[in-house]
């Protein structure tokens, strides 16, 4: 495919299957909006075949190698799991409950920041292949030929998107903090190894507010600016509400697969509850 085309629908709202994926810094600026949980993807090296994706992840992503050699790149987002198929900020009337604040990634749909720009068709192939309604036609404009964009906006957010995750100073410091001898509150580079090849969901995750608490302290250790931070007690307060409301959803939903989502929740609003308590 050498030329996509693309255009919203209205009142579709197709590509909001889902909570997004976002960086860091985009949860905590989203803290009032999604249950949030810190997940941490490894990838390994493919051993064989187009290593494009690859390397545009390596050039965005930090990497490691563990003892026989095998390389790895580290993804670390702030993810929120919602039953129903729908992102939890998807209202009835088919609109963003965020839009002006929406993360980079959905500005970006249906392409992706973490692949190169020349194979971002790919991903339009993946709408074509799923049916979705979005407006992929003759009329549609052109955004993407011949292994670039062509429209000057998703140009713009793509390569800033790209810069954002190069530059990203969470996930830096978050990184440093996992390198700590005796840290207990991360995975370890070892245990993001074994999920490449073990689990199902290729994640680890983990309460997002370890990643408030991590980032003020080490943050400062490090000399980085804080000001820009939620407080703990305003995170808290807000993600308490948003998790008891997901948590009457889901009772409300009697869906024996919410069941397992449910139990997590409670668990989390317990140790917030806690948390919160002893500010």
């Amino acid at each position: 495919m050498t030329e996509v085309r693309f255009r919203c629908v209205p009142d579709c709202g197709a590509c909001c299957n889902g909570s997004p994926e976002m960086r860091v810094a985009e949860g905590m600026a989203l803290y009032d909006a999604f249950v949030l949980h810190l997940a941490f993807f490894a990838m390994e090296r493919p051993k064989s075949g187009d290593l494009s994706h690859w390397s545009s992840l390596t050039e965005l992503l930090p990497t490691f190698t563990d003892s026989s050699g095998r390389e790895f790149s580290l993804r670390i987002s702030a993810v929120s799991d919602h039953p129903g198929g729908r992102c939890s900020v998807f209202r009835p009337d088919k609109s963003c409950g965020i839009y002006d604040r929406r993360p980079v990634i959905c500005k970006l749909v249906p392409g992706d920041p973490g692949a190169p720009e020349g194979d971002q068709d790919r991903f339009l192939r993946r709408f074509y292949e799923q049916g979705e309604s979005c407006d992929l036609g003759p009329s549609a404009p052109v955004i993407w030929k011949n292994g670039s964009f062509t429209d000057q906006q998703w140009r713009q957010t793509y390569h800033a998107a790209r810069e954002a995750m190069k530059d990203d100073k969470h996930t830096a410091v978050i990184v440093k903090a996992m390198q700590q001898k005796g840290q207990s509150i991360f995975p370890t580079l070892m245990m993001l190894r074994d999920t490449a090849v073990s689990t199902p969901k290729n994640y680890l995750s983990i309460p997002f507010y370890y990643a408030l608490t991590t980032l003020r302290d080490f943050a400062e250790y490090y000399g980085k600016d804080t000001s820009a931070l939620p407080s703990e007690h305003d995170f808290l307060q807000a993600q308490i509400g948003l998790i008891d409301e997901q948590i009457a959803d889901n009772v409300r939903r009697k869906d024996p697969g919410d069941r397992e989502l449910t139990t997590k929740l409670r668990g989390m609003a317990k140790d917030y509850r806690r948390f919160l308590a002893d500010l």
